[in-house]
């Protein structure tokens, strides 16, 4: 049986998940100031190899 999780705790999602989908945080041709914007509000979600151990 099928089931996904939609959580703001990485930690929480990644638990015992046989698949993880991720998006880009930024799009190419976005303004250089929109990245650090972005990278700023989103580096607490991101999903990492160590985060996948």
């Amino acid at each position: 049986m099928a089931e996904y999780t939609l959580t703001e705790d990485v930690a929480k999602g990644v638990e015992g998940a046989d698949f993880i989908y991720t998006d880009v945080w930024v799009s190419m041709g976005e303004a250089k100031e929109k990245w650090a914007e972005r990278i700023a509000l989103l580096r607490d979600y991101q999903v990492n190899s160590k985060m996948m151990q």
